[in-house]
């Protein structure tokens, strides 16, 4: 009796599980000016996109997605077209919008939905005050202090920035519970004293930017918020007057402070790292990479290499890979079958470029390669191209396109490639400059950055 009991309790508590989680909700959108069948929706995730619904033309320019309870709460977007897009967030409730196709978010209406309405009020309020604070700001900080109109002013950007807070303490008293009210209590950036000076203000910015920035609730993962905040947070740091190494030692610092204060959740903690991680490998940022593979890894382990997360593996390449160390020895048959050894190469400079016949950037980066392999004004150099395909005729098909008159090679095993597991190659195109004893000198992200330091190099010799 008491087994049959248990299983009866278990059927019934799966019965009443299957109708929990079975309750659909809909997110309706009507789309004037719009004359295309077929949209859409992806949940957001930090900076990425992830399509999770398709929605089909309805009457009266409407399309409807349907969402459940295993489809997570938080903020995603609606795919119009190609850079037409409108956000909504989702919250298990029903969601209807209406907006006009050319201006999307500006023309975009909530019919129904408590916490749309929120966040849209909130996104309108800050812009309009974002857009004043940047007319008054010049004023504030420059303007003649003896000047009555400064006083003027200065009141003006303290009643804009206070309007703000004001409608998040609002919101806070009723819809406290709701996502909308998550994101827009750390949207807040911190109050700046008009009588402070610039220098001082971006100061403050920068101890006390992510001061309300909430990093325990892990549901502002789904939601481009860390990502938004943490770009804006490297933009104080950033100045074109600065070097690259202080360039890069005044980022180190944002780094430091926002993985010090991430350190509170390990996920958010992990993805953030890999969030910086991606952003600085795309600008080149190398001795920022290796500031967080050097301080950001639990070097003291005995952790298996096998069980390593692909984070952690692609911090310790950037170790071994960085500037100054010795590349790997490389053995590779080129397109002809002919054996290539790259320390038979006799040129002083190499350009290993890593590359693919589907990548877009690749095919428009290796034609401006090849003139400057033909330049006579610059240091020469030899090319050793290795493309990651899998199928030989769709490689052929690429170098049939061009002449380039230098290594062709494959192992056509794609990532799985020797060489591509030995440079610890993540991306296509990526180069490494070499030298004769196989020093990597550079990574330059472009050709022209890899003219312009050939050009240095040579006046070195």
């Amino acid at each position: 009796m008491i087994k049959m009991a248990k299983t009866i309790l278990f059927s019934l508590f799966l019965f009443f599980c299957s109708i929990l989680y079975s309750q659909n909700y809909s997110i309706i959108i009507s789309i004037e000016n719009f004359d295309k069948n077929e949209i859409y929706l992806a949940e957001i995730y930090l900076d990425k996109t992830n399509i999770v619904d398709t929605a089909k033309r309805k009457d009266n320019n409407k399309f409807i997605f349907s969402l459940d309870k295993t489809n997570h709460k938080g903020k995603y977007t609606i795919l119009i077209d190609k850079n037409v897009f409108s956000d909504v967030i989702f919250n298990y409730e029903n969601v209807e919008l209406s907006t006009i196709y050319q201006f999307p978010m500006d023309s975009l209406e909530v019919i129904h939905s408590e916490e749309n309405k929120i966040f849209y009020e909130y996104l309108r309020l800050e812009h309009q005050t974002n857009r004043k604070l940047e007319l008054l700001a010049p004023l504030v900080f420059y303007y003649p202090k003896s000047e009555k109109f400064y006083e003027a002013t200065c009141s003006e950007f303290d009643n804009a920035q206070k309007a703000l807070s004001k409608f998040v303490e609002k919101t806070a008293e009723k819809n406290s519970y709701t996502f909308a009210y998550l994101l827009i209590s750390n949207f807040q950036k911190p109050y700046i004293n008009p009588e402070l000076s610039f220098e001082k203000s971006q100061e403050y910015l920068k101890s006390h930017f992510l001061d309300k920035l909430c990093f325990t609730d892990t549901f502002l993962i789904y939601s481009d918020l860390y990502a938004n905040k943490i770009l804006e947070y490297l933009s104080l740091y950033g100045n074109n007057k600065l070097s690259q190494e202080q360039l890069e030692n005044e980022f180190i610092k944002a780094v430091d402070e926002i993985l010090f204060r991430a350190d509170q959740n390990e996920k958010i903690y992990k993805t953030l790292v890999s969030f910086l991680v991606n952003g600085f490998q795309k600008y080149g940022f190398e001795r920022v990479l290796l500031h967080i593979a050097d301080n950001y890894l639990n070097n003291k382990s005995c952790e298996d290499e096998e069980r390593k997360s692909e984070l952690q593996k692609r911090l310790d390449s950037f170790r071994k890979m960085a500037i100054g160390e010795i590349a790997p020895p490389l053995e590779i048959y080129d397109i002809n079958n002919n054996f290539v050894k790259l320390s038979e190469i006799p040129e002083k400079f190499k350009v290993i470029i890593f590359w693919a016949s589907w990548c877009p950037h690749c095919n428009e980066l290796l034609p401006e390669l090849h003139k400057l392999y033909k330049n006579p004004t610059v240091p020469k150099f030899e090319v050793l191209s290795i493309s990651i395909d899998t199928d030989k005729n769709d490689w052929i098909s690429a170098l049939n396109k061009h002449n380039y008159e230098w290594f062709n090679c494959s192992e056509l095993k794609g990532w799985d490639s020797k060489s591509a597991n030995d440079y610890h190659i993540y991306a296509t195109p990526t180069l490494f400059l070499i030298d004769e004893n196989r020093t990597i000198l550079d990574k330059p992200l472009s050709v022209n950055q890899l003219e312009r330091k050939l050009k240095q190099l040579s006046m070195k010799l």
